[in-house]
């Protein structure tokens, strides 16, 4: 399963490197293609260090995780001001329901013994998970922005609220064949819907 993750992260990125490349490609795009780049690179991490050393542990290839979601997250700063600035305090305090249950998660984990360090990894899931919702949430229709990205809102929600989940399948490699086959395809349409989505709005 470790193959099938690494086969659909590359050709996530080889999909990312052809359309980026494209007249009025948004700052936004380019950013979750470098998402996308290191993703592939936490999952060569992972096949790497499972080939080499049989035994789980915390290693380099969470860091590149973190780095996915960095991307993710300041990619959302590159979206239409309106939209970071949504005054609707109801709407920012919805938004934070998925990052209190991340960071939630995240302490149960650790206490019940699994790495603390790996688990403060979630900090910038928690953020990114607060803005796609939030971006879910803002009332549109159609021509807007929020409603063009809505299917890239929810995928990236998702795929964070799968993080907690793949942190601790990698950390014991226990029943892992479901999470890492659900984090590969939603890190893959990441950028496929993150494509179509600008197709329909620019910066």
């Amino acid at each position: 399963m470790n193959i099938f993750a690494l086969i659909v992260a590359f050709c996530a990125v080889v999909f990312g490197v052809i359309t980026v490349f494209k007249q009025q490609t948004t700052l936004f795009y380019k950013i979750v293609v470098f998402s996308a780049g290191s993703y592939l690179l936490a999952v060569i991490y992972r096949v790497l260090y499972a080939i080499l050393i049989p035994v789980p542990a915390f290693h380099a290839g969470y860091l590149t995780y973190a780095g996915t979601f960095l991307f993710l997250l300041s990619g959302f700063f590159a979206e239409p001001k309106a939209y970071l600035k949504c005054k609707k305090i109801c709407l920012k305090a919805l938004a934070c329901v998925p990052t209190v249950i991340i960071l939630a998660w995240g302490v149960w984990n650790t206490t019940n013994g699994h790495n603390l360090l790996s688990q403060l990894l979630l900090i910038p899931v928690a953020l990114t998970a607060y803005y796609a919702f939030l971006g879910l949430l803002i009332p549109s229709k159609a021509g807007e922005y929020a409603y063009a990205m809505r299917v890239y809102h929810i995928v990236v929600l998702l795929f964070c609220l799968m993080q907690p989940v793949m942190l601790v399948s990698m950390l014991t490699r226990e029943h892992t064949t479901l999470p890492i086959l659900f984090h590969s395809l939603l890190s893959a349409a990441t950028v496929i819907t993150a494509y179509w989505g600008c197709k329909r709005w620019s910066i």
